[in-house]
């Protein structure tokens, strides 16, 4: 698949992630949509402090939360159904590569943050949560460098995409609403 393949998916994937708030917000979906989301796995979340990093509170964070407020948490969700929809439009695993940047220093903004590198490409759809850095980013979703790979802020590991069973059912309805549609159908 070519690069702009590659950033056309990431960019389709955004908007799904993006309707699917917005259903959530105005209660719209129908219950295909919220089973799907509903297959996402759930866990507790630390709140902290952003003056000591302390814990304040715990936090079940459900799919439905999560959705409501992507991109925010977002970052593990997205980069596996982005895996899982790039190996069903035939990427090769190999060529998926999942990369976490960990703050080397204490940040009270966020504790890791994942993308994946896709034949070279970084590919992030959650990146806009990261604030003033999206007003230098824009709308983008791809590309040649993540902005947080140079320099020695962040620890980079990357890591062959295995894709995670329970995030499955919930990749395999965006892509099948959204991206492998047959011709007629998406054009509603």
């Amino acid at each position: 698949m070519d690069k702009q393949g590659i950033a056309r998916i990431a960019r389709t994937v955004l908007r799904a992630f993006l309707e699917l708030q917005r259903g959530l917000a105005a209660d719209t979906l129908t219950a295909e949509q919220l089973d799907a989301i509903d297959s996402l796995p759930s866990g507790d979340a630390d709140k902290r402090s952003p003056v000591d990093g302390s814990v304040v509170e715990i936090v079940l964070m459900t799919g439905r939360l999560r959705i409501s407020r992507f991109p925010t948490a977002c970052c593990s969700d997205t980069t596996a159904v982005l895996g899982i929809i790039y190996t069903m439009a035939g990427i090769k695993p190999k060529e998926i590569i999942e990369v976490k940047a960990t703050p080397r220093e204490w940040n009270p903004a966020f504790n890791f943050h994942k993308w994946l590198s896709v034949e070279g490409l970084a590919i992030d759809i959650t990146l806009g949560q990261f604030h003033p850095l999206s007003e230098h980013i824009g709308n983008a979703v791809a590309f040649t460098e993540h902005p947080f790979e140079p320099g020695d802020v962040y620890a980079i590991e990357r890591t062959r995409f295995v894709p995670p069973r329970e995030i499955v059912k919930f990749a395999e309805h965006i892509g099948f609403a959204h991206i492998f549609l047959p011709e007629e159908e998406s054009v509603k």
